[in-house]
């Protein structure tokens, strides 16, 4: 019996790679320049990773990430935050002015990506503008939950224009809803309790 035992699992070893399915890692090259430096570095944020990435004297930088699937990456630099969507085995290329990164200039297969969430950073930029924590306190529940929806509203259409002009990859699209969702849901908590202050 132990004789058997031991060939089965010798057989289950043998077998095992053929029934695996192995993911391939592809290295994307996300490169760019910063002009206008304000700082010598920024920090690249991902899964709970952060990694310093050191700018050339003259503002560029050059750096191969590997992945296995399309993944968010944050950028931080000098107190601002722009987020990218970065597709496995591309070439990005980055141009941006260190006064203001969320004006960058994006390309590569993963730039309809990135720049659908600069334009989303730059329309939550103009709300706030529009309304400032402290006005959005003196509005009324109704006009605000009316507010909110709209804006709601407003993303889903924009992901979804872009989405056909470009034809954004299923996972991209689901993410985006379930943020914009969870985004709506945190300020509906955040308005909630600053009214009862």
């Amino acid at each position: 019996m132990r004789q058997l035992y031991i060939l089965l699992m010798t057989l289950t070893v043998l077998a095992a790679p053929h029934g695996i399915a192995y993911t391939q890692v592809a290295k994307t090259n996300f490169k760019g320049t910063i002009a206008n430096p304000q700082r010598d570095y920024f920090l690249l944020r991902h899964m709970g990773r952060t990694d310093t990435v050191k700018l050339a004297t003259d503002g560029t930088f050059d750096l191969l990430i590997e992945q296995a699937a399309a993944n968010y990456f944050t950028v931080d630099y000098n107190r601002q935050s722009i987020s990218l969507y970065l597709l496995p085995a591309d070439e990005v290329t980055i141009a941006a002015s260190g006064v203001n990164i969320t004006e960058a200039t994006i390309t590569g297969s993963s730039a309809p990506y990135c720049n659908h969430l600069l334009q989303r950073i730059r329309e939550d930029r103009a709300f706030m503008a529009t309304y400032p924590a402290p006005k959005l306190n003196t509005i009324d529940a109704e006009t605000f939950y009316s507010m909110r929806d709209s804006v709601r509203e407003s993303r889903l259409q924009s992901l979804s224009k872009n989405s056909k002009n470009t034809s954004f990859i299923t996972p991209f699209i689901e993410a985006e809803t379930t943020i914009y969702n969870y985004q709506m849901g945190l300020d509906l908590i955040n308005y909630k309790s600053q009214r009862a202050k």
